[in-house]
Parts: C-alpha cells; sequence; structure tokens
C-alpha cells in the first residue's frame, strides 16, 4: 500500500515535465508554478486527512480519499490537459485532485503498526518506511519500464490500475483500533454508556 502510494508520484516528476512542457505548452517556469501549487494543497491536506481518518476511519479514508481519489486524479492530470490545453487554472485544480488524493494515504501510518503486536510495531513501521522508500525507486524504474513520457497512456492507466489494486487491498486492513471498525463504535458507545 505505502508503495503504490507515493510510486506513481515519483514516476510523474520523471515524465511530467516532458508532457506538460513538450506536449501540452507550458513554460517551464508555470510548469514549476503549477507544481508549487499543487504540492503546497498537498501539504494542507496531509492535515486535513489525519483529522478525517480519525472521524471516518483509517481503512475507509485510505480506500476512498487516497486510492479512490488518485486512482481518478492521475486520469484527469493527463486527460483533461490534452482536452483542454496549457490552461494553468484547469491544469492546478485536476494535478491538485491527484495531490490531495496522496494525503488521502496519511492514516496508512497509523493502521499499519496498529495491526501488529506492541511489541512487533516498531518493525511494522520499519518496512512502511521502506516501502515510503523504495517508491522513490520503483517509480521511476516504472517510467523507464514503460516507455516514459512517449507511453504516457501506458504509464497514466498503469498508474490508475495500481491505485484501484491497493484500494481492494485495503479490505484486508483491519483492526479494532481503527476509529471506522465496528468494534471500535461499539466500544466508544459501550464507553459513553458507562460514563
Amino acid at each position: 500500500m505505502r508503495l503504490v502510494n507515493t510510486a506513481p508520484n515519483f514516476a510523474l516528476f520523471v515524465v511530467a515535465p516532458l508532457f506538460f512542457i513538450d506536449q501540452i505548452g507550458f513554460s517551464q517556469s508555470t510548469y514549476l508554478a503549477i507544481v508549487t501549487v499543487v504540492y503546497t494543497a498537498n501539504i494542507f491536506a496531509n492535515l486535513m486527512f489525519g483529522i478525517v481518518g480519525d472521524r471516518f476511519g483509517w481503512r475507509r479514508t485510505v480506500t476512498w480519499f487516497g486510492c479512490a481519489t488518485c486512482a481518478a486524479g492521475v486520469l484527469l492530470l493527463y486527460y483533461v490537459p490534452l482536452w483542454v490545453g496549457p490552461n494553468v487554472i484547469v491544469v492546478v485544480a485536476c494535478w491538485a485532485v491527484f495531490g490531495i488524493g496522496l494525503a488521502g494515504f496519511v492514516p496508512l501510518t497509523a493502521l499499519v503498526p496498529s495491526m501488529v503486536s506492541p511489541e512487533d510495531r516498531g518493525s511494522a513501521l520499519a518496512v512502511y518506511t521502506l516501502a515510503a522508500g523504495l517508491s522513490a525507486f520503483v517509480g521511476p524504474a516504472l517510467a523507464g519500464l514503460l516507455g516514459g513520457a512517449a507511453h504516457m497512456p501506458v504509464l497514466i492507466w498503469t498508474f490508475a490500475g495500481l491505485y484501484v489494486a491497493a484500494a481492494a487491498v485495503t479490505y484486508v486492513l483491519r483492526t479494532p483500533s481503527d476509529p471506522g471498525s465496528a468494534d471500535h463504535v461499539a466500544e466508544v458507545d459501550r464507553a459513553h454508556v458507562d460514563l
């Protein structure tokens, strides 16, 4: 899950400049301004999805706000600019969907260690962190293996497919500690009755 979260993002760092500058027609400075705005939105979305995850449930937040939003966002950031051309506002909005979706994976950091025994939480976080680091290698490698910017539709559909597959995998990530789990909700209800 953590590998899929940012591997497409790192792949886009390799191919997106070629796509948006050479094919869509943005200047390099405009492209860099777009990236700055989008990833600023991502920073604030990270804070928001911590709160959302604690209310809506960690697993559900990752599934719907992370995986599903990224799958839709990656398709939008490719196809919409092809249709509308170098329109900064439209491209920022489309890419922001993807950038905000990346933040939807934030509750995964709480979910992963809660699924193992307390003595294994450090190991679980180590594997989680390894996957985060590996995504910086896997993303560009995937872009290279699939033909780079010359084969953008293949890349984009591969990324969307990875996010859909990750959404399916989230259904096995269950723990009573998850605020969205039935066990957690029942426990909170019992605590309120006891008060």
